[in-house]
């Protein structure tokens, strides 16, 4: 269970959005059956658990989860995974489009899923609102963010990270002065005119920000709102989304500071990112801290007996409960909850996510397999390999072919990464 900070005047005067409805269209296949923030992570996790412990660990317990793209994977989820929080005295509000007898109304945008929603969001004496995403990785006490904020006597507080010139054109970029107040900002700058002007500066109050090629200063879509500015916005700026409509106004409007984040963060938006942080959780290298005893990420409890293992030769590796390994070797890979890999097979730079008593979209009705089987003498190399899949003897995924994108029936090729979509039954002696 999640360890909370004492909660006080301050953190009950705070809620919490957390915008889970994206549909993660570059994360396909992996949001073929689900919404992004329920894409599973580091063999245990959901993406949406890092937001919300992120809340709670900072004392924050009044949370709204905006949800839309098969918002039931989300919304059950979160329902299952989180009952103690309710019992704790918190308030855990699932908000998703509501249908009428003729349609529903689908969210526009970020903004507008919580425009829609204000009634209920509005509905009690929160003086701050804290807007996150429900689909990015990182470790961050919100409740120093929230101080920082009463301090400056912000409107509006984003949280901003040194990022280098790549990262930053996918970002919101920002100049700020002397004092952090935010003057500029531009949403994904693709040209090096428009990069450069907002490339950090070397005045004193800048200068430190400057750290092995970080030269901008980008948003993190993190935002703390006062509750009277955030009504007054949403109600007198129709467009949907912060970063390319709403934060700008705001800062035309003055009282927009800037608050400065410097550990790990990442936005998981494609296969090759999503690879990328989870190999490196599986080699503990520039990666989020899941072992923080003060700041745990919290998630479902599934209820399976430890892993156990037999002649398994293991190298940066994270093998989660419930597994039988009888393998070979695993290395620089992570191996989610109820796996089960048979004897000889090799397993090196993938992620097997297992099988998490999945939270599949019920309209979709899979044909779910009874566990996650790979058989014996296989070898899976740089893969990810979603739920419940079967993986038949002497199986070769390691992309012979060398090919950066390819679909198939069930096997797919992202950024140079194998895919096997969930519920993928692969025969015996199949090579790719």
């Amino acid at each position: 269970m999640t360890k909370k900070k004492n909660v006080n005047a301050l953190s009950r005067s705070v809620g919490v959005l957390i915008l889970a409805g994206g549909q993660g269209s570059r994360l396909f296949p992996l949001s073929s059956y689900r919404c992004k923030p329920a894409v599973p992570f580091a063999g245990k996790y959901r993406m949406i658990d890092v937001s919300i412990s992120n809340a709670l660990n900072s004392g924050f317990d009044n949370i709204f989860i905006l949800s839309q793209y098969l918002s039931s994977t989300i919304n059950n989820y979160v329902v299952d995974a989180y009952p103690y929080h309710k019992q704790a005295g918190g308030q855990m509000t699932i908000l998703s489009p509501e249908e009428t007898l003729d349609k529903k109304v689908w969210y526009k945008g970020n903004a507008d899923s919580i425009r829609q929603n204000m009634k209920k969001i509005f509905d009690n004496e929160c003086e701050h609102f804290i807007i996150l995403s429900g689909d990015q990785l990182y470790t961050m006490d919100l409740h120093e963010m929230l101080i920082t904020a009463k301090k400056k006597d912000a409107d509006l507080t984003i949280a901003a990270l040194p990022v280098v010139k790549k990262d930053a054109m996918r970002m919101g970029v920002m100049q700020i002065d002397g004092e952090m107040a935010i003057t500029n900002f531009y949403e994904k700058p693709q040209t090096d005119e428009l990069l450069n002007e907002f490339a950090i500066s070397n005045t004193p109050s800048e200068i430190s920000l400057k750290k092995e090629g970080r030269d901008y200063l980008a948003s993190m879509g993190i935002y703390i709102f006062k509750r009277q500015v955030l009504y007054d916005l949403l109600s007198l700026d129709p467009r949907e989304d912060f970063g390319k409509h709403l934060v700008q106004t705001q800062i035309k409007r003055g009282g927009t500071y800037a608050y400065i984040f410097d550990g790990y963060w990442e936005d998981v938006g494609t296969i090759g990112s999503f690879y990328e942080a989870n190999i490196n959780i599986a080699k503990n290298a520039d990666c989020i801290d899941l072992h923080n005893d003060n700041h745990p990420i919290s998630s479902k409890t599934y209820g399976h007996p430890s892993a156990r293992l037999k002649n398994t030769k293991l190298k940066n590796a994270v093998i989660c409960d419930g597994s039988i390994i009888e393998a070979d070797s695993i290395e620089d890979s992570i191996v989610g909850l109820g796996s089960r890999i048979g004897p000889g097979t090799k397993i090196a730079q993938s992620i097997i996510m297992g099988n998490h008593a999945s939270v599949i979209n019920s309209h979709t009705k899979p044909p779910f397999s009874e566990c996650h089987r790979i058989g014996k003498n296989c070898v899976i190399r740089n893969a990810i390999i979603d739920e419940n899949c079967e993986i038949g003897d002497n199986v070769t995924l390691t992309n012979e072919k060398k090919l950066d994108h390819y679909d198939g029936e069930g096997l797919f090729v992202r950024e140079g990464v194998i895919v096997l979509r969930a519920n993928t039954k692969i025969p015996d002696n199949f090579r790719f």
